[in-house]
């Protein structure tokens, strides 16, 4: 799936993960975990922990990462699996 955003569609990592090609998930830091935790944030779904530092997103895919990707997927009625992959990437 080509992702379309501007937010997103510039960021190889993220144009990957949509395709499951791999998915994001825990343990990666890249810019494309930054774009997701920002696009999270956005959303309403807030990551104090990865924002402490410097107040902006961290690029780190950690358990606050997942736990928010998780309530996403739940939100939105998706497997909540806290693995930013096809499905997460289609409704972000």
């Amino acid at each position: 799936m080509t992702l379309k955003s501007p937010r997103f569609a510039a960021n190889p990592r993220c144009q990957k993960a949509s395709d499951n090609a791999p998915a994001m998930a825990w343990g990666e830091t890249s810019e494309g975990v930054r774009l997701l935790q920002q696009a999270l944030i956005d959303l309403g779904f807030p990551l104090p922990v990865s924002t402490k530092k410097t107040g902006k997103p961290d690029g780190v895919y950690g358990a606050e990462t997942a736990a928010k990707v998780k309530e996403f997927q739940k939100k939105f009625s998706l497997k909540p699996d806290g693995i930013a992959g096809k499905q997460t990437w289609a409704r972000l």
